[in-house]
């Protein structure tokens, strides 16, 4: 997640709202499969973690966006309204990504709808926020208070998560700086 904040921010600043619709669209999917498996971790209060959301192997097909969005909805992640908005959002960010030259969508449509995936996505992770502070309370699951060592991270957790994010990066514009001082 941290790696895909680098490049939707480097697409907002470079205007290159077709990027900006992708990588949200890529935020909200990965947001939403997080807030399932706590979704069904507060369910069936249980320290499982049904990995088919969290991993896709290389030749997997895997979940697709859609099944997403039915799964969020069916373990009350979201709404009717918010699912129905999604797959709109859906709809339209294929239009722009597969058929931009033939479609009638416009260049001046673009920040406008880069700006309802950008809101769309915030609006998933607030969700997914609200889940992860609702099992806080919890004995069990990803967030629940026996896997609770730290409130803060520590120096070693953000290198770690700065060598994740330029190990997912490799190119240089990205790189933060990991060191042991």
């Amino acid at each position: 997640m941290a790696a895909s904040y680098d490049l939707l921010d480097n697409a907002i600043e470079s205007d290159s709202f077709i990027e900006v619709i992708a990588v949200s669209a890529n935020q909200i999917d990965a947001l939403l499969r997080l807030s399932i498996v706590i979704a069904i971790q507060l369910k069936n209060q249980t320290d499982e973690v049904p990995l088919k959301y969290l991993f896709q192997a290389k030749d997997e097909r895997g979940l697709m966006e859609r099944k997403i969005y039915d799964d969020a909805l069916k373990y009350n992640v979201i709404k009717d309204n918010d699912h129905k908005k999604l797959n709109s959002l859906y709809k339209l960010r294929n239009r722009v990504v597969h058929r931009y030259i033939i479609s009638d969508i416009k260049t001046r449509d673009l920040p406008s709808i880069a700006l309802r995936y950008v809101e769309a996505c915030e609006k998933v992770r607030l969700i997914l926020r609200d889940l992860e502070n609702k099992q806080k309370d919890c004995q069990y699951g990803v967030y629940g208070k026996k896997f609770m060592k730290f409130s803060e991270p520590d120096d070693e957790a953000i290198k770690r998560l700065f060598s994740d994010v330029n190990d997912k990066h490799l190119i240089r514009k990205f790189a933060r700086k990991v060191t042991n001082d």
